[in-house]
């Protein structure tokens, strides 16, 4: 690494590697990250296709990717019994009610729409829209 002054008076960092040597070990890594995730993907029996982490993910990422399955679903167990045994709320609410963070309701929102669980209100509350089970 070497200093350089620019124009306005600032040092900066500079690398003293060419740009194509660069590239040539930009290249060699690529490959072989690409080639040790591929090995990763197999080791695991974990499909792409069908995954909450990618291919090139390491292990652990595809085994908390496994676990947010499960969790996934009693989230929205939870969030939807909230809502059964208490009417309308807004996702606060339904966070304090179900045991879980807000940031864990807001996230399930989409899907549980999408999926016919729950129905987002165009009443709002506090700000926040109400959400209904169905």
């Amino acid at each position: 690494m070497r200093n350089q002054q620019n124009e306005t008076g600032q040092i900066s960092l500079f690398a003293t590697q060419s740009f194509n040597e660069f590239e040539k070990n930009l290249g060699q890594t690529q490959a072989l990250y690409s080639l040790r995730s591929q090995e990763d993907c197999l080791v695991c029996n974990v499909k792409p296709s069908n995954s909450l982490s990618r291919s090139s993910d390491p292990k652990t990422s595809k085994v908390a990717g496994e676990k947010a399955k499960v969790f996934k679903q009693t989230h929205i167990d939870r969030i939807y019994e909230a809502l059964k045994g208490n009417g309308k709320m807004i996702p606060e609410e339904i966070a304090e009610r179900a045991g879980m963070r807000a940031d864990q309701v807001w996230k399930r929102r989409k899907e549980m729409a999408d999926g016919g669980w729950i129905e987002v209100l165009e009443e709002t509350r506090n700000g926040c829209a109400l959400w209904k089970a169905k």
